[in-house]
């Protein structure tokens, strides 16, 4: 991913966070971003892939 489409995706601010801090996010925060448009627990996530695909 370049540079300008993450700005694009992720605004400038967080960006840039994610750039210079090279740190791993949780799906929670990753969720509260707008980065995933869900977050489940590996417990279920079998069971919510498999709803999806059917």
């Amino acid at each position: 991913m370049t540079d300008r489409c993450r700005t694009r995706l992720l605004g400038r601010g967080r960006a840039l966070e994610a750039v210079l801090t090279s740190s791993d996010f949780d799906a929670d925060l990753a969720e509260r971003y707008g980065w995933v448009n869900r977050a489940v627990p590996d417990a279920e996530l079998d069971e919510f892939v498999a709803g999806i695909a059917a």
